[in-house]
């Protein structure tokens, strides 16, 4: 039987005529074809697709994952009918991204696979709740492969970046122009931090939004000095909750530090607010300072550890020191260093500072 796929609508449980069953049992029964998870009649069964279908989803998922596509007869697939849209698919999409992992699965070839449609559905929503899980899917390795049919990250992520882009424009006052959603493929240096503190998010994120606490959290040897805040307002999370002090999108933060603890050279580094939702997230980017580029994100999540209520605080940081081969031997040998001396000490201090 000719058709454009065996992951068409023609063979999924879905379609009222199959009743029940995937396969072919059932393609030359006279009833009508109607996928009954989106109430939807399928004049061409065997060149209509969707994500739900067994091939992409064999736990029999009955929420629709993204548009239903068409292929007319091998032109190639096009979106047919978009998404349903509601909050229960929404929230639905949202635990599917959350669960998504950096190796890729196995799947039935042909066509556009599971996750990078959830991706992409997500951005067509603008639902920015996704962002958080958005950045850590941007953030796989694009050398992570399965065996035949090799399958690897690249697309995924290009479409997360796509979406984060999408999402951004959509809310202005969460994400600035500025805002970098490429920065783990054209910044070549990475670092990560996490820990976890008992103290509620609420608190433990209104204290890192405010930069007047930024030279607290330094250590004392780089001398750190807050020099000026254009602070821009941060949108409240909900009526009656202050945010004067938290720096909002388009903020700029302008430090003076030693460049060398123990020395008196002294360097400025201008920070920018690109990014900002509260209690959750907020990131920054390098207008002016000794890095060629940098992209630091804090983020924030509720964490119960031993039954003690608290908040695991991540940062992550791109970068790129510059100057060719000499700024990779000065990242090797003194700013990595230095950045997770730095990290190591505010672990140290960060109880304190926030009881």
């Amino acid at each position: 039987m000719p058709n454009g796929g065996s992951d068409c609508c023609g063979t999924c449980w879905f379609n009222a005529r199959n009743k029940g069953v995937a396969g072919y049992a059932h393609a030359k029964d006279p009833d009508p074809s109607h996928c009954d998870i989106r109430n939807l009649e399928i004049p061409d069964p065997f060149w209509t697709y969707c994500a739900n279908h067994p091939h992409r989803r064999p736990d029999r998922d009955p929420i629709p994952i993204g548009p239903v596509f068409v292929d007319p007869k091998d032109a190639g697939r096009s979106v047919w009918t978009k998404s349903p849209d509601s909050e229960e698919i929404r929230n639905h999409l949202l635990g599917l991204l959350a669960a998504m992992i950096e190796a890729p699965a196995q799947e039935y070839p042909i066509g556009g696979y599971f996750d990078e449609i959830v991706v992409w559905q997500l951005g067509e929503f603008r639902e920015l709740r996704a962002m958080s899980d958005l950045h850590r899917v941007a953030a796989f390795s694009l050398d992570a492969t399965t065996e035949r049919p090799v399958r690897t990250r690249a697309t995924l992520v290009g479409v997360a970046e796509a979406a984060m882009v999408k999402i951004a424009a959509a809310h202005s006052a969460n994400y600035d122009p500025a805002a970098r959603f490429d920065s783990r493929r054209t910044m070549p240096h990475h670092l990560q931090f996490e820990q976890w503190v008992p103290f509620p998010l609420e608190h433990v994120f209104g204290f890192f939004s405010n930069p007047e606490n930024l030279p607290r959290m330094m250590p004392e040897s780089s001398a750190t000095k807050l020099i000026e805040v254009n602070r821009r307002t941060a949108p409240s999370p909900s009526p009656g909750v202050a945010s004067d002090k938290a720096a909002g999108v388009g903020s700029t933060i302008v430090t003076s530090f030693r460049v060398f603890p123990g020395l008196p050279i002294e360097a400025r580094w201008i920070a920018r607010i690109t990014e900002f939702e509260w209690n959750r997230y907020f990131a920054d980017v390098q207008a002016k300072g000794p890095f060629k580029s940098w992209h630091h994100r804090h983020e924030f999540v509720a964490e119960t550890r031993n039954g003690v209520s608290g908040t695991l605080v991540r940062d992550v940081i791109d970068y790129e020191v510059g100057f060719g081969f000499a700024g990779v031997v000065t990242n090797a040998v003194f700013v990595r260093r230095q950045m997770q001396a730095t990290f190591a000490q505010r672990q140290q201090v960060l109880p304190q500072l926030l009881a």
